[in-house]
């Protein structure tokens, strides 16, 4: 599974998803034996080439899954 966050939910104090949320979603996977890698390179409206730097991220890890946290850019 590839876990995609914005880049806001690790450097801005006043993002929409607390940190503390993040790290729970995180640990409730991790408990589960959900294998996940993050993406979090994703910036306000996302441009073709963060979405093919996911895209990569996601077939070296042989994901088979997305899930996609934040607002309506992700």
């Amino acid at each position: 599974m590839i876990v995609i966050l914005p880049s806001s939910i690790k450097y801005s104090p006043s993002t929409s998803i607390p940190k503390a949320e993040t790290s729970t979603l995180l640990s409730s996977l991790k408990v589960n034996n959900i294998d996940y890698v993050v993406y979090d390179n994703v910036e306000s409206d996302p441009s073709i080439e963060t979405v093919e730097k996911g895209f990569e991220l996601y077939k070296e890890n042989n994901c088979d899954s997305i899930l996609a946290v934040g607002g309506g850019s992700v």
